[in-house]
């Protein structure tokens, strides 16, 4: 069984490298990820591994945003809660907007994982939309999703 600490870095490793299936591969057969702050008309609930990897397919809206920019770098910092089971982690990264060449760096999410076994059962992801869509030049598409 892996230890908490490990999983995060793996996560980390796996988003950084855009290797979604490593990503997917951390979480319980039956794990759930969830997105409380989904864009309106979007899914916001992920349940079992089969769903979560469908969420990151090559035909998934994720897929599409990933060739607009560059990514160089994702930091994770965990913190241990009193239930060690579970994790609150701030992820950080850094880029290049394909289209502008501009440089940046923001916190792109928090995230609540519970973990049963060295395998996330549950992934509540709370996503910087706002910041990321900025930062490659999607906000205006963002902004207008919002209205409808």
């Amino acid at each position: 069984m892996k230890n908490i600490s490990e999983v995060v870095e793996k996560l980390r490793v796996a988003l950084e490298t855009r290797n979604y299936e490593s990503y997917v591969d951390c979480f319980a057969e039956d794990g759930v990820l969830e997105l409380p702050f989904a864009v309106q008309n979007s899914p916001s609930r992920f349940e079992g591994i089969d769903n979560i990897r469908e969420r990151f397919g090559e035909k998934s809206q994720l897929h599409s945003v990933n060739k607009l920019f560059e990514l160089y770098k994702v930091n994770a910092v965990a913190h241990q809660r009193i239930d060690p089971n579970t994790v609150i982690v701030e992820f950080d990264i850094a880029g290049k907007n394909i289209a502008t060449g501009d440089v940046f760096s923001l916190s792109s999410s928090i995230a609540v994982i519970r973990f049963k076994e060295g395998k996330i059962v549950n992934h509540r992801d709370y996503p910087n939309t706002m910041g990321l869509s900025g930062a490659i030049g999607l906000l205006p598409q963002l902004a207008a999703s919002l209205t409808r």
